[in-house]
């Protein structure tokens, strides 16, 4: 069923390249767009880990502060 309507849109889109064009503008557009979203969370993702850049769990020294272990 749905191989079908792939089919018959492949036969149609190559004796249309005007509409081919589009097609492949709207594929760069998605794909730019996907792009700046991911730029955006990475953003945030950098943007959240450097806001709490004074309290005690970022700095280097936090994680030697237990020399000892005692069971």
């Amino acid at each position: 069923m749905i191989e079908n309507f792939f089919a018959e849109f492949n036969a149609y889109l190559l004796g249309h390249p005007v509409l081919l064009a589009k097609l492949k503008f709207l594929f760069w557009l998605k794909y730019w767009i996907l792009i700046g979203l991911m730029a955006v969370f990475i953003y945030l993702l950098y943007k959240e880990r450097h806001a709490g850049g004074n309290s005690p769990s970022h700095r280097p020294d936090a994680l030697h502060t237990h020399t000892s272990f005692e069971a």
